[in-house]
């Protein structure tokens, strides 16, 4: 049976979605802290070197909004929490680097998947999912960008709703997102997949064209596990 069967048949009739769900929502603000420490702190730990899957092919779905052209060699997926500092870090100061060098110039896709560590977290992947195909990119910066502020709010769905304004989200429609359940069950779908498929454990994580390495990379460390993956360009 697979771990997500045994959390299902164990939780007196909750599916898995529904108990990762109850789960995320009903922690205290202090579990949420502590979680988020425990999280940072591995993620902080020296980066694991990285684990060579014996067959991938990249999934993608429906579901998945991708960065990049669907011709190109590598594939990077990222499993990231909203609540991440390391993950913030990662979208302010490493991605856009990557992008420029790799996304733009077709040698590398980039698919961003929700790994939620609590609440809040999932309600900021609802949120980035809630505008247009074509602003969900630019939400998902703007909610990192912005994460020192909405995250220590007094009331930080207030600040998400704010935040989701700029995308011309109004309060009708930010409520409605936030009550989508079948919107929040195939979020932490992606969570009980990147653990049951990729063993991910700690945000952010990521998925190097079948090398899956966790932990706050630099730049250079990206571009050696994509520089590894690109095909070898003949001489003539």
């Amino acid at each position: 049976m697979t771990s997500r069967g045994m959390v299902a048949s164990g939780i007196l009739g909750l599916g898995a979605i529904g108990f990762v769900s109850l789960a995320l929502m009903s922690q205290p603000p202090a579990e949420e802290a502590h979680r988020e420490a425990v999280e940072r702190a591995v993620a902080e730990a020296v980066a694991e070197q990285p684990v060579q899957l014996a067959s991938w092919e990249a999934d993608i779905t429906p579901f998945d909004h991708v960065m990049g052209s669907p011709d190109a060699p590598v594939t990077i997926i990222e499993y990231a929490s909203f609540t991440c500092g390391h993950c913030a870090n990662f979208h302010t100061d490493t991605l856009p680097a990557l992008k420029e060098a790799y996304v733009d110039t077709g040698l590398a896709r980039f698919i961003f998947r929700d790994f939620p560590l609590d609440g809040l977290a999932l309600r900021a992947g609802m949120l980035a999912r809630c505008g247009r195909d074509d602003q969900y990119f630019g939400l998902v910066d703007a909610i990192f960008s912005a994460q020192p502020q909405w995250i220590q709010a007094e009331e930080p769905l207030v600040a998400l709703q704010r935040l989701g304004s700029l995308a011309g989200i109004g309060p009708a429609e930010f409520e409605a997102c936030m009550a989508d359940e079948n919107l929040s069950n195939r979020i932490i779908e992606l969570r009980l997949d990147a653990q049951e498929r990729y063993d991910i454990r700690a945000t952010p994580s990521f998925v190097v064209g079948g090398e899956v390495v966790s932990g706050h990379l630099a730049f250079e460390e990206f571009a050696a596990l994509i520089e590894g993956q690109l095909p070898e360009q003949s001489d003539d």
